[in-house]
């Protein structure tokens, strides 16, 4: 991020995750963030000053934020202002995303995040090799959050744990499906604008491209198979093109 400083007559204002936000709104305008990340951006990366205006925000709301002081390394004091819940875009779309590489799943949740999918399933495939852990969990989320910091999409993507493909297949809710694939039908046969009534799963296959098997699945489970482009696209170009088609 840029070391801008930041004031109140500033037409922009920065965007900043914190979880903990709900807590500690009440009826007292005035409140106190203890948080050591945030009183580093706040202090040292952008260096705000008294009545510097920001957003904070969680999943569920947001607030603006008036900066008033600094208190001991990390604690943040100022009141805040205009409660509002955060908007969910319509309709519901599921981004079915294979465990890819990491840099390249990174990309493709904060892809997701910035145009507003609902939710991410990942799952694992015949032909993933990175590994689901705690640590993979944990940069997840900051990458998903980072994204909804630069683009405000507050309502960012909920990232549900991994399952094996095969299985969610077999117990894949209503919907319309998508798979995306060299083999699909045309663009202009498959592609009609988004009805808000509808739930849409969308599935782009691994590196490697999924097994036979799992593209025979993936047709008997419900998923009509789509070409995007006349040329191959990496995974997470063709995440990148179809979240924000669905999202015009």
């Amino acid at each position: 991020m840029q070391n801008k400083k930041l004031s109140s007559g500033n037409l922009h204002e920065f965007a900043f995750y914190y979880g903990g936000l709900s807590d500690i709104l009440g009826e007292d305008i005035d409140i106190k963030i203890t948080c050591e990340d945030l009183y580093h951006r706040f202090k040292h990366v952008l260096r705000i000053k008294t009545d510097d205006r920001l957003i904070l925000f969680n999943q569920k709301e947001r607030v603006i934020f008036i900066f008033a002081q600094f208190e001991g390394k990390n604690k943040i004091l100022g009141t805040w202002q205009k409660r509002e819940l955060n908007h969910t875009l319509t309709p519901e779309v599921t981004l079915i995303l294979p465990l890819l590489k990491i840099d390249a799943l990174s990309d493709a949740v904060y892809s997701c995040a910035e145009v507003g999918i609902t939710n991410i399933q990942l799952v694992t495939t015949a032909k993933s090799q990175t590994p689901w852990n705690d640590k993979l969990s944990n940069k997840l989320d900051r990458v998903v959050v980072a994204a909804a910091e630069q683009s405000k999409m507050y309502a960012y993507p909920t990232i549900l744990p991994p399952v094996a493909l095969q299985d969610w297949l077999l117990k894949a809710p209503e919907g319309l499906k998508y798979h995306f694939d060299v083999t699909g039908v045309p663009f202009s046969q498959w592609y009609t604008p988004t009805s808000v009534d509808e739930k849409y799963f969308l599935l782009v296959g691994p590196e490697g491209d999924l097994t036979d098997e799992e593209k025979t699945l993936t047709k008997k489970s419900g998923f009509v198979s789509c070409l995007l482009t006349s040329t191959i696209l990496r995974s997470v170009r063709a995440i990148s093109l179809i979240t924000g088609i669905f999202r015009l």
